[in-house]
């Protein structure tokens, strides 16, 4: 029991590192996003020939976005599993905690009672 806790444990400071580095990829997106802003702006007043010149890095950033939103929906997919792991793990603990101190109240019920006297037939 002692080593399936610190498992657990260990599971959640994993999971701890994934949540950071979740954040840490989630504010890059931002980033990018917000570098993206000005271009967008540029692009809608791009005249159509120009547009056609440059239809081959369209392609290239199209990809690029694709691979990004691919990424975001893997995030989302794996938090909503790590909330659901986490949520299994606070119930397990939950019961673990009741059954330890039904435990110890059976325990502590039974250790409090006098000792039962044996009387000696021969006497």
């Amino acid at each position: 029991m002692q080593s399936e806790g610190l498992s657990r444990r260990g599971d959640i400071r994993e999971f701890v590192s994934l949540l950071q580095k979740k954040e840490d990829i989630i504010r890059s997106i931002d980033k990018l996003e917000t570098g993206l802003e000005p271009l967008k702006r540029a692009w809608k007043n791009t005249s159509e020939e120009d547009k056609k010149q440059l239809s081959a890095r369209t392609a290239k950033l199209n990809s690029l976005l694709d691979s990004v939103i691919v990424l975001i929906e893997k995030i989302i997919r794996q938090e909503r599993a790590n909330e659901k792991t986490l949520q299994k793990r606070r119930d397990q603990f939950g019961e673990d905690l009741a059954l330890i101190n039904r435990g110890r109240r059976m325990h502590k019920a039974f250790a409090s009672k006098p000792k039962p006297r044996f009387i000696d037939a021969k006497s």
